[in-house]
């Protein structure tokens, strides 16, 4: 695992932590995905969960709960986000 601001672009990463606030949304095609704000010691990050994995993961997500995140890191309207590809609960 590495903190977040040191992982590396277009490649995967994991890293530890704190979820701080989780907003659903709801797609054109009426299916659910999240943007969730997490952080670690280093920084805070805005990810994206898109509806496949939002569904795989919705039940286990809580916002103040510790978790191992599976991502990818991309420059979105010149704002770093992670693309998350999977989560792993720590509590």
């Amino acid at each position: 695992c590495v903190d977040l601001n040191e992982g590396s672009y277009n490649k995967e990463n994991k890293s530890i932590v704190i979820v701080k606030y989780i907003r659903e949304i709801k797609t054109k095609n009426n299916d659910k995905m999240a943007f969730v704000t997490v952080y670690d010691e280093s920084v805070e990050l805005e990810g994206v969960l898109f509806p496949l994995v939002y569904s795989k993961y919705s039940s286990i997500l809580q916002v103040n709960n510790s978790y191992v995140i599976s991502y990818k890191l991309e420059n979105r309207n010149d704002k770093l986000q992670a693309i998350i590809e999977s989560i792993y609960n720590l509590n």
